[in-house]
């Protein structure tokens, strides 16, 4: 998309994107001409199906250029269907709006607070924010409430499957994650799928950890080995191969065995099956 702010450009510009606008939001007419950004040469419409008739870098710019526009006409709908999807919209492409979607410094300052259900819905909205945000993410893994423990899990399982939209290679991340393995819930699933999803950098905290386990871990050893299988890396033999020399847990054999085929292939992995 290609803007002007001289000439002919300004002067029908309003007109071209407050029209893209309207029909993003569907705003009455009479309100749309606040809108004005810029001129620019070819916009089509964005349907609130999802379906984009343009390049999303078009839109990237139509919603840097009117920010301020998209955040003041937010929450003026009655209906609330509607308010709902400006409000998605709004997280999508990073747009605050006073009370609803904090700015960036203002989620930062409400994560490190004590607030659990604030806290809850800023990570409610939170989709791939910068990387500067990230340590305090990693930081309310560590939290604990004994007051309301659900809120709080729920907020650490939000903040992991943030933090692998990150790419996060945080060390005590993933330690975490590893940790909360061995429990049920919501967050030990969110765990095996962020682990898994991590990959190669999830491989060594996972092989540290297996190291560290004994015959009573049947269930954590089951884990971490399938996770070990699932990343196929060949660093991860040694470990897992010395679980399955003195596993006497047919499920944790079952899943080593698996994992080093997966690494190393059927044939290699028929070897260890007892006669």
């Amino acid at each position: 998309m290609h803007t002007s702010e001289s000439g002919d450009g300004a002067l029908h510009g309003y007109s071209i994107i407050s029209r893209a606008i309207q029909s993003v939001w569907r705003i009455p007419e009479g309100n749309h001409h606040h809108f004005h950004c810029g001129h620019p040469e070819k916009l089509k419409l964005f349907e609130r199906t999802g379906s984009k008739e343009f390049p999303d870098a078009d839109l990237k710019l139509l919603t840097q250029r009117c920010h301020e526009n998209f955040s003041n006409y937010a929450m003026l709908t009655p209906y609330p269907s509607q308010q709902d999807d400006r409000i998605d919209f709004c997280v999508t492409y990073n747009i605050p709006i006073a009370g609803v979607i904090p700015t960036l410094e203002e989620a930062d300052a409400i994560l490190k607070a004590s607030n659990l259900q604030e806290q809850l819905r800023v990570m409610k909205l939170m989709e791939t924010p910068p990387k500067k945000i990230e340590p305090t993410l990693t930081a309310l893994l560590n939290k604990r409430s004994l007051q309301d423990r659900s809120t709080m899990n729920e907020i650490q399982t939000l903040a992991i499957d943030v933090l692998v939209k990150c790419k996060t290679t945080d060390i005590k991340a993933m330690e975490y994650m590893i940790s909360v393995l061995p429990h049920y819930g919501n967050d030990t699933e969110a765990d095996m799928e962020a682990l898994s999803e991590m990959g190669k950098p999830a491989e060594k905290p996972l092989m540290a950890r297996l190291d560290k386990t004994s015959h009573q871990d049947g269930k954590f050893q089951f884990q971490l080995i399938t996770l070990l299988g699932q990343l196929g890396e060949d660093l991860a033999e040694k470990s897992i191969q010395r679980i399955l020399s003195i596993t006497r847990n047919s499920d944790v054999r079952y899943a080593a065995e698996t994992a080093i085929q997966s690494i190393k292939g059927y044939e290699y992995c028929r070897c260890f099956r007892a006669p």
